[in-house]
């Protein structure tokens, strides 16, 4: 019996087999997504990797007076992004806050709460700029303020 033409077309079989994977970014949720490839690699890469760090923000904050006029404050901090699952971010330290908590897409990204309530802003926007290295952000600041609702604006940059 000759086992050559077996073993040839078992061979044939494992390579057709090999090369019909392909690795890559398997969650089409990711910004690395590879809409071919078959196996996982781990190379999947999301929105909120991209602002990961620490970053010193340079805030001012713009407060209404009695008289109408508007006065000017600028301070700044620092804090730290972490993640905390996927599309989940803990911001430690910002402002006030030890920990607050957020969302981000490619392009921005989204407060959704703080621990105990500590952040007291509305409308908070910031966008999300250079590949994660600039956040440029603004928010309503609730203080209740009777002469004029006070807000701030900001820029934090990641640290190296």
């Amino acid at each position: 019996m000759n086992l050559k033409p077996a073993f040839l077309c078992i061979l044939c079989l494992c390579f057709f087999a090999a090369g019909c994977t392909r690795k890559g970014c398997t969650d089409p949720s990711s910004l690395t997504y590879d809409a071919k490839a078959t196996l996982d690699d781990g190379s999947c890469v999301y929105s909120a990797d991209q602002v990961l760090g620490n970053f010193v923000a340079r805030d001012t904050t713009y407060t209404y007076n009695q008289d109408g006029t508007l006065a000017q404050s600028v301070s700044q901090n620092g804090f730290v992004i972490s993640k905390i699952s996927k599309d989940k971010l803990l911001l430690q330290n910002y402002n006030t806050c030890s920990e607050v908590y957020a969302t981000a897409s490619k392009t921005s990204m989204v407060i959704t709460g703080s621990k105990d309530g500590c952040f007291n802003g509305t409308n908070f926007i910031c966008t999300i700029k250079d590949g994660g290295t600039v956040l440029v952000y603004a928010y309503n600041v609730n203080n209740f303020n009777p002469f004029g609702a006070d807000y701030v604006k900001g820029v934090a940059t990641k640290q190296p």
